[in-house]
């Protein structure tokens, strides 16, 4: 059974070797329309996530589905027109300063087999 959790609220880092959470996301309507203004759609109707959590090196594994609903403009008739998303997500986030995050490299070499680099989150947890 997944736990509600408020689109934003604070997550702090789990305990080494902690329990998973499986979390509900849903933004609010002033969350909501916050997103909207800064990806400039015209709404944002429903925008949920149900997430599984975990322990991953000394930070999180965060892997689920997000789900969407959003109106834009067409580009030439500036008719509305909804869309909806349905994707899955997976993304690993360390600490700042974690020796696990990412080395800045002067070469960057691009495997698109390989999974993607974790993401450095400052402070105690995720928003």
């Amino acid at each position: 059974m997944s736990e509600a959790w408020p689109w934003g609220r604070f997550l702090a880092w789990p305990a080494p070797r902690g329990a998973e959470r499986r979390l509900r996301l849903e933004a609010s309507h002033e969350a909501r329309a916050q997103l909207g203004r800064e990806l400039d759609l015209e709404t944002v109707q429903r925008l949920e996530a149900e997430v599984v959590v975990r322990p991953w090196l000394d930070g999180v594994e965060i892997e689920g589905r997000v789900e969407a609903l959003v109106t834009r403009l067409c580009g030439v008739t500036l008719e509305p027109f909804d869309v909806a998303l349905d994707e899955p997500l997976k993304v690993r986030v360390v600490p700042q300063g974690s020796p696990n995050a990412p080395r800045a490299e002067a070469e960057i070499i691009v495997d698109l087999n390989a999974e993607d680099p974790p993401d450095e989150a400052p402070g105690d947890g995720l928003t």
